[in-house]
């Protein structure tokens, strides 16, 4: 799993842009995809006495953004219309950091 991620370059920072293709919600999944990667590689690898497999020098990836699910728009990252309390996305962060 790491080692694909690393191949596709989930661990790499990419900037959403018309040019490369790159929507606002691709690369926000890319990230939250990459960031669950690394946390299951750090338990994993402590779990089972093994080296990890990410590097944190190889990694430029940004931490995912603290926006719901449905706030997540085809063309950009809307923010809460509602008060409706904290995001549900702060603890994988906060878990992350």
């Amino acid at each position: 799993m790491a080692h694909l991620g690393l191949a596709i370059g989930l661990n790499r920072n990419r900037h959403p842009d018309a040019m490369n293709g790159l929507s606002r919600v691709e690369a926000e999944c890319r990230r939250r995809t990459f960031w669950c990667a690394y946390t299951l590689d750090a338990y994993l690898s402590a779990a089972l006495g093994r080296p990890r497999s990410f590097h944190d020098e190889d990694i430029d990836a940004q931490l995912p953004a603290c926006v719901e699910d449905e706030e997540l728009a085809t063309e950009q990252i809307d923010p809460p219309t509602t008060s409706r309390g904290q995001s549900i996305m702060l603890a994988p962060v906060a878990h992350i950091k």
